[in-house]
């Protein structure tokens, strides 16, 4: 039930969100992107306290929580190695925490899951149709188009669509590291 096109993003500055496909993507969407000043985890305070939920309210009770109590010598209290989970078991442990979280926790500052406060939300949502997923955040370039269709890493690329187009500027879509296909666009247009 969850999902949509957020209206705005608030990001740190990691420079994996600062990368002009993330960037560039976010804008196409219609959504509002701006990076927090540098240091300023109060900018972004919501995600910063499911973060803080989720160590004080599930990662403290996983088994050698690196925050957890230590002996004398420094090794953390319980359990031996033989106890550690596996990546599945971690994966289905924090997935009951997550709909423990979404269903049945209530938020105390309204009294609701957030389930219950998703549902009784009345703003409409937005979605992306799911053509549009296929090329969401794939890497961008300008070319020309040329006689020959378009000229990308060394290699000419033609299609039927692309005839009395010769001149014009199209953008350039495609995988970095796979070069067997691209995807034009054409004034934002597939």
């Amino acid at each position: 039930p969850y999902g949509g096109v957020p209206e705005a993003i608030l990001w740190d500055n990691g420079a994996e969100f600062l990368s002009d496909v993330v960037v560039n993507e976010i804008i196409d969407l219609g959504c509002y992107c701006s990076p927090t000043a540098a240091y300023s985890p109060h900018q972004k305070g919501k995600i910063e306290r499911f973060f803080s939920t989720v160590e004080n309210e599930f990662a403290r009770r996983m088994p050698f929580y690196t925050g957890g109590p230590r002996a004398a010598n420094g090794q953390l209290y319980g359990g031996k190695k033989d106890d550690l989970m596996s990546l599945d078991e971690l994966v289905v442990e924090f997935d009951t925490w997550i709909h423990h979280y979404n269903n049945e926790r209530l938020h105390s500052a309204h009294g609701m899951t957030p389930r219950e406060c998703w549902d009784s939300d009345p703003h409409p949502i937005r979605t992306i149709p799911a053509s549009r997923l296929r090329h969401l955040l794939l890497a961008r370039q300008t070319r020309t188009v040329r006689k020959d269709g378009i000229r990308w890493n060394g290699r000419a690329f033609f299609a039927t669509e692309l005839q009395g187009l010769v001149g014009e500027e199209i953008e350039v879509r495609y995988e970095p590291h796979n070069d067997a296909a691209i995807w034009l666009y054409r004034n934002g247009e597939f």
